[in-house]
């Protein structure tokens, strides 16, 4: 008996051709999460996440800035898709709780069980322990970043967010070049207040 592979038709709309052509599992990974951002953010939301960035960017130099005049570099603009893989990353924790998808984002990885000792440094186990239902920000329910800093001539950018209507916010490191996520390096001396 010949086997056939069947499709499992997704209930994303495709973005890269009509429509109302289904996606399948077997479409490649990029061509799927292209379609799930489109439905997710289509135009008119991806239009204010951007004017919400810029806000909370002016609002964050505002605070930090005391009182002198607002300065802003092509690393603002650089930063925005590092603001964006990290709310991909709390929403699929949020929506989906798929912690492997998420360390997939976490590492810019989506091939990480082929070579999981690359990773070895923080493994899944303890990805899963630290943002998982039993971590110390329990299951997520609400995320807002409050805004995120560009340190001059560095390789990413630090998004501080607020978890879960916690009082602490969290600040997390993204590498602009390819949007893996990291807690925030201890070398950077910048100072959260709540």
């Amino acid at each position: 008996m010949a086997s056939t592979k069947e499709q499992v038709p997704i209930r994303h709309r495709e973005v890269l051709a009509d429509p109302g052509v289904q996606l399948s599992l077997q479409d490649p990974l990029a061509k799927r999460m292209l379609a799930w951002a489109n439905e997710r953010f289509p135009p008119p939301n991806a239009i204010l996440i951007a004017f919400l960035y810029a806000t909370a960017l002016i609002y964050g130099r505002a605070l930090t800035n005391g009182g002198g005049a607002l300065s802003f570099t092509w690393g603002d603009l650089l930063a925005y898709p590092g603001v964006l893989a990290y709310s991909l990353l709390v929403r699929i924790f949020d929506e989906h709780k798929d912690y492997e998808k998420a360390y997939a984002i976490w590492n810019a990885d989506p091939d990480w069980k082929q070579h999981p000792q690359k990773y070895a440094g923080y493994n899944f186990g303890t990805f899963e322990l630290d943002w998982g239902p039993t971590g110390e920000y329990g299951e997520i329910r609400s995320h807002t970043i409050r805004t995120s800093i560009t340190p001059k001539n560095s390789s990413g950018v630090v998004v501080i967010s607020m978890i879960n209507d916690r009082k602490v916010p969290l600040a997390l490191w993204v590498e602009k070049k390819d949007k893996s996520i990291t807690f925030l390096p201890p070398t950077l001396n910048i100072r959260i207040e709540p």
